[in-house]
């Protein structure tokens, strides 16, 4: 599994990087919120997040509701090229797709530890994922050259923040993720590490908080 694994399931630390309060007031995260850097983090991913949604999500939904709706079949997987962490447009468009498919060039680094990080540490982590979701706050889209310095810095790197960031504050719980590879057949095979040379990917598994069946992300 893929996480931070000082403690804490995945979707509490989901919600804690997303900016989102604890669900389970035993968890090892909600101790956390009382601290200035999340109490930061917090207060700007809510501002940046809402104006998102008044902007672009609702409208998307608004129009997927109206019009796109009733124009595709939702059983079909949903392909992405050169997506980068793109989830949340890709859910917008495709709400109820069982399986989305993304590929593109950015990496799966491993989370931070964020329990065990110094104060000043987990502020500069917090800060650097919510720097890095700039563009799509901003213009609704990743640009690919702040995005492959954005997603190597020294807290927060790799595209596994954002996608937590993206599949919490879309009313996700996220049930399990893990690395996998892929063989010359296209078996998937859950690892531990990477082996130099394979194909690369994240497999992640989730369901809508309100109700409704699983649901999978894979990302190479």
């Amino acid at each position: 599994a893929v996480g931070d694994a000082t403690g804490g399931t995945l979707d509490q630390q989901a919600r804690f990087v997303a900016g989102l309060p604890q669900l389970d007031a035993s968890g090892p995260y909600k101790a956390l919120e009382s601290t200035s850097a999340w109490q930061t983090h917090q207060k700007s991913m809510t501002t940046h997040w809402n104006k998102l949604r008044t902007l672009r999500l609702d409208k998307m939904e608004a129009w997927y509701d109206s019009d796109f709706k009733a124009l595709y079949n939702p059983n079909l997987t949903m392909m992405y090229p050169f997506s980068g962490p793109d989830f949340i447009n890709a859910h917008a468009l495709y709400p109820k797709a069982p399986r989305y498919v993304f590929y593109a060039l950015e990496d799966i680094d491993a989370m931070p530890p964020l329990l065990t990080m110094s104060e000043g540490q987990r502020a500069e982590a917090l800060r650097s994922i919510d720097y890095a979701l700039r563009d799509i706050y901003s213009k609704g889209y990743f640009i690919t050259m702040h995005m492959t310095a954005d997603l190597n810095q020294k807290r927060a790197e790799g595209v596994i923040p954002i996608f937590m960031v993206f599949l919490a504050r879309s009313g996700h719980e996220l049930v399990e993720m893990t690395r996998v590879e892929v063989s010359e057949d296209g078996t998937l095979s859950a690892v531990d590490t990477f082996n130099t040379g394979a194909i690369r990917g994240l497999r992640v598994k989730f369901r809508d908080r309100n109700g409704g069946a699983l649901q999978e992300l894979l990302y190479f």
